[in-house]
């Protein structure tokens, strides 16, 4: 099991990316650069940036809105008091102040937006706001992909705020009340005024910290900050069309600039690894390079957690190549790969933090388990039942950990349970090394294929066709395929959950006599 890292702790996985893209050499003279020569002054305006790429413009309502922002705004906060302590360049502080000021003005908009949703709901009963917001979805989405690309640029934050900004919300509670006009061009003109207001704060903090640079001798090309709308749209256009090449170059060049910034390097890294193509050697080398960066990371204990982020991606690289050399045949016992994973993910359980141990402790029994280690696996899988036991992480690591423990109905169960949760891609549970001694069950080939079951109603004209979906997953993309030229119907349904049924009613009726049978196709296929 490659662990699926939780995005709130760290910004960097592997699961669900694209693979197959040839690597690029890192910068020149890489080790040369570990140095901190820029200080924590430098350090905290990448931060600063990095907070801004966190604006939760992917959020598809006001709470979700509110609650990440306030995390954001804690963090901030923390930063602020931190360059206040240490009397960092007065820029340093002013930066976070219109940061925080910026979130508060961001969440008031929201909530009036609630209080619209309020009126809306009360005064067009049966027509549900929602409808409205996930109209605005699409821009939404795509402010998503920005954030799990994990490319850590200002162009990734200009992406969120010009395409997935404020305005979508407006654009979809216009879609969703048909209230009077002048209303909503009052909430439309409010949200434009304040994406105005936080694309001039990013000017001013952008202005404020070039003067730093200059006074300090920094290269300007090292701050960053740049606010290109055409570098974020370009950066936009290659997260939509997964041209991990692409920005695999636009990351190699920020991190030439940037030599002294983790950040880029970890995510030049992270798109490395993607592009990797699995090779254990490779994975082994970006693992290591990442664990470098933990150098310039300013001592305080206010970047622990970032420290952490540090360790858990070299530790997720180390399983990954631990992984990749198991599905290249290696043993499922002891190796220098696995005892590696097993050093870094002891080592990130040293430094985790009180909302990040329960899932630093999982993947270190993965670990442990991945090194022939199952009793110690076990053991902290134990510890972690009664907080975890529902989490689809959790009972995935429990299959595959019983799986190499030799305890197969303990790891049947568990990965019954797992997939049943409709978390995982069906391709990669049935690639699993960790579960390689299952594969010959049937209980595993039911359990990870399609099950299904269908039936056909004629009437005197028309014929009806039912789907039952009896999987424990979800199928998506179906198609049902009659083996009947003559007869070829339309059966298809883009998502079909579990236990539940699709019916094509008003279909022609098969040839007179004819006897029909169907086939399913779907995304779920092995």
């Amino acid at each position: 099991m490659v662990p699926r890292i939780n995005l709130t702790w760290i910004h960097f996985a592997l699961s669900g990316l694209l693979a197959g893209v040839a690597l690029l050499p890192f910068p020149p003279s890489a080790k040369a650069q570990m140095r901190t020569d820029r200080g924590e002054e430098y350090y905290l305006i990448r931060t600063l940036e990095g907070l801004y790429e966190q604006l939760p413009m992917q959020a598809t309502d006001p709470s979700e809105f509110q609650e990440a922002a306030a995390e954001l705004r804690r963090e901030a906060i923390r930063y602020k008091v931190r360059a206040d302590e240490a009397r960092l360049h007065e820029s340093i502080g002013t930066g976070f102040d219109d940061f925080v000021a910026q979130l508060d003005a961001i969440s008031l908009f929201f909530s009036e937006i609630e209080k619209i949703q309020t009126n809306a709901t009360a005064q067009k009963p049966g027509q549900a706001f929602d409808s409205g917001f996930k109209g605005g979805q699409a821009a939404a989405v795509t402010a998503n992909l920005a954030a799990q690309s994990d490319f850590s640029t200002m162009e990734g934050a200009l992406a969120s705020i010009l395409v997935g900004g404020l305005v979508y919300a407006v654009d979809s509670w216009n879609q969703s009340s048909a209230l009077d006009q002048s209303v909503k061009e009052a909430v439309e003109a409010e949200a434009k005024q304040l994406q105005d207001a936080l694309m001039q704060r990013l000017e001013r903090s952008r202005q404020r910290f070039l003067d730093l640079a200059r006074q300090k001798g920094w290269p300007e090309r090292e701050i960053g900050w740049d606010l290109s709308t055409q570098s974020a749209n370009d950066t936009m256009r290659m997260i939509q069309n997964g041209d991990v090449g692409g920005l695999i170059s636009v990351a190699a060049a920020k991190r030439a600039e940037r030599p002294f910034d983790p950040l880029i390097a970890l995510s030049h890294n992270l798109l490395m690894a993607i592009g990797s193509g699995e090779s254990p050697s490779d994975l082994d080398r970006i693992c290591e390079d990442s664990l470098n960066q933990k150098a310039l990371i300013p001592a305080h204990s206010v970047y622990d957690h970032h420290r952490l982020a540090v360790l858990s991606q070299a530790a997720l690289l180390a399983s990954a190549s631990r992984q990749a050399e198991r599905m290249g045949g290696a043993s499922p016992r002891s190796s220098s790969r696995s005892r590696r994973a097993v050093e870094l993910w002891e080592a990130a359980h040293e430094a985790r933090t009180p909302d990040t141990g329960d899932e630093v402790a999982l993947y270190r029994a993965c670990a442990y388990a991945g090194d022939g280690e199952t009793a110690k696996a076990r053991t902290e899988l134990r510890a972690l039942y009664d907080r975890m036991k529902d989490q689809p992480d959790y009972l995935y690591a429990c299959a595959c950990v019983f799986c190499l423990d030799g305890d197969r109905n303990l790891a049947l169960k568990f990965l019954d349970q797992a997939i049943r949760t409709d978390e995982f891609e069906l391709v990669q549970v049935r690639m699993d090394p960790d579960l390689q001694d299952l594969r010959a069950t049937q209980e595993f080939a039911t359990l990870t294929t399609p099950q299904w079951g269908w039936n056909m109603v004629n009437s005197f004209i028309w014929t009806d066709v039912v789907l039952q979906n009896k999987s424990a997953f979800t199928l998506t993309n179906v198609r049902l395929i009659s083996d009947n030229p003559e007869w070829q119907p339309d059966l298809t349904v883009d998502v079909l959950p579990p236990g539940q049924t699709k019916k094509w009613e008003w279909n022609s009726q098969p040839p007179e006599g004819a006897k029909i049978q169907l086939r399913l196709t779907s995304d779920q296929d092995p």
